[in-house]
């Protein structure tokens, strides 16, 4: 676009299915005459944990932790103190050790397998069970560890990669923010942008994503109860996102029913339509809209299998457009009917709309059955799992336990067709975020 049209790209967009319309004759068709090499991001990687942080104060255990991001007395990601780097290693190996030996206590031999894996919330301990000890005998004495090892959380005690492990929680943990990680992010397309929604760091503090064009990660359900930033990890998506695309490359449908999660995002050229609040618009015709323009891009695709092949083969490229809901719950309780319509709509998305470029990102903080079955148990490929109240919930959202012995505050499972593997998320501070929209909200003048 233009630079007065980027500047007031969002003044006269209608709502609804009109959007559609108008949409066609913004963007479509947009040829491509010239395309430049995309620079790649800055060498610099993230800096390691440093172990001298104090970790904000526990609550009490009958409340959830804050909501809120971390202060800025929160420790962060730091270059390590390498004057405490032996100490720290012997404490993590006394500690490796007093796990053992509380295991013996109860009769279940086992030993170390390795030494301690530092990550940036938990510290994790690979151990060979003797012989004879099943699996089950270590999981029930999860909450015997906790008492002996003065932990403040469970132990997760899960399989990975074939070897037994016990996740322990960090006393020094370490928060991380969008800028941490950003340069960590793959470089996008020239012509089509990307489709890479970043997920977290693992153990050794890579950055991990996931391509909303595969199959397998083309729609997400992102489930966690309050203080285990969901709506953190959401806003770090729609960040990555956008750090790695233009408007003309990427279009977001945001449905906010608590009505500030994304008001950030309410004057940006990224919106394809106002955000949606539900007391004001029908959140079924917003998607019903998403739906016709769905149809109509496989119409043109012309036996292309993607829309990622037609826009190669013709030179031409639409956006792609990407909707994201901060609690769907809130939809299914409105009433039978109006949740029957989202759903119906839901359905007709997950089905197809991949290939047309389409894809759902669905957060909930009630993974009940009565909102994650049916539609979005079917249709939604890709799970988030953050901190979860019950061991049911995960297994509605993951299919398995798990999630309710997680940390929150961004400490998460996630699974597609793979068993869930478990990272740690980042959150979005208000500087870096007005940074990040002023950076390339501008760059279109």
């Amino acid at each position: 676009p233009t630079a007065d049209a980027a500047a007031h790209i969002t003044s006269d967009r209608p709502a609804g299915r009109g959007f559609w319309a108008w949409l066609r004759a913004r963007w479509f068709p947009l040829t491509i005459t010239h395309v430049t090499e995309a620079q790649p991001p800055s060498p610099e990687t993230p800096t390691q944990p440093d172990s001298a942080g104090t970790p904000p104060e526990a609550p009490p255990a009958d409340q959830h932790p804050s909501t809120a991001p971390p202060t800025e007395s929160t420790p962060q990601l730091q270059a390590p103190d390498l004057s405490c780097a032996q100490t720290q290693s012997e404490q993590y190996t006394a500690l490796g050790q007093r796990l053992i030996d509380t295991l013996h206590e109860y009769n279940v031999h086992a030993e170390l397998d390795g030494p301690p894996i530092i990550g940036p919330t938990f510290l994790r301990f690979a151990i060979r069970p003797g012989s004879g000890v099943k699996i089950k005998n270590v999981i029930q004495r999860s909450q015997e560890i906790q008492m002996r090892l003065g932990l403040d959380a469970w132990p997760l005690i899960h399989m990975v990669q074939g070897r037994l492990v016990i996740d322990l929680q960090r006393e020094d943990r370490q928060y991380i923010d969008f800028a941490s990680i950003e340069p960590q992010i793959p470089p996008a397309d020239p012509l089509l942008g990307s489709a890479m929604v970043p997920l977290g760091l693992d153990l050794d503090g890579n950055l991990h994503c996931f391509d909303l064009a595969d199959p397998d990660c083309a729609h997400l359900l992102v489930a966690g109860t309050t203080g285990s930033g969901k709506s953190e990890w959401l806003k770090c998506a729609v960040a990555g996102l956008i750090s790695r695309n233009t408007p003309h490359q990427l279009q977001l449908l945001i449905i906010d029913p608590k009505r500030n999660a994304f008001l950030w995002m309410q004057h940006t050229p990224y919106l394809c339509q106002p955000l949606v609040f539900p007391d004001e618009t029908p959140v079924a015709e917003a998607l019903a809209g998403l739906a016709d323009e769905m149809d109509r891009r496989f119409a043109m695709l012309d036996g292309a299998a993607s829309l990622a092949e037609w826009s190669r083969s013709t030179g031409r490229v639409l956006p792609r457009i990407i909707c994201v809901c901060d609690e769907y719950a809130d939809l299914v309780y409105r009433g039978k009917a109006e949740r029957e319509a989202t759903e119906s709509q839901i359905v007709r998305l997950g089905a197809k709309a991949r290939a047309a470029g389409i894809h759902l990102m669905i957060a909930t903080q009630q993974p009940s059955r009565k909102v994650v079955s049916g539609a979005l148990d079917t249709n939604i490929p890709a799970r988030i799992g953050l901190k979860m109240q019950r061991a049911i919930e995960s297994r509605m959202v993951l299919g398995e336990s798990g999630a309710e012995l997680l940390l929150g505050r961004g400490d998460l499972l996630f699974k597609n067709i793979n068993p869930p593997q478990r990272f740690q998320g980042a959150y979005l501070p208000d500087d870096q975020r007005n940074q990040l929209l002023a950076e390339h909200v501008t760059s279109l003048d």
